[in-house]
């Protein structure tokens, strides 16, 4: 089974494989990262902008 950890205080998804073909298929893609997560933030004040986008690695 796959399982894909998320930070104590994030909410998301996590993937479940089904069946094996399915695991080993998505184990790839991870693997390999082909995959494309997206993360979306809510934080407090107002923004200057009504929308953009930050290009940067989580740490």
């Amino acid at each position: 089974m796959l399982y894909i950890r998320i930070d104590k205080e994030t909410s998301g998804l996590i993937v479940f494989a089904k069946t094996e073909e399915s695991h080993r298929s998505l184990n790839a893609q991870f693997e390999v990262r082909t995959t494309h997560k997206e993360y979306q933030a809510i934080c407090p004040g107002e923004s200057q902008n009504d929308h953009g986008r930050i290009e940067l690695p989580l740490s």
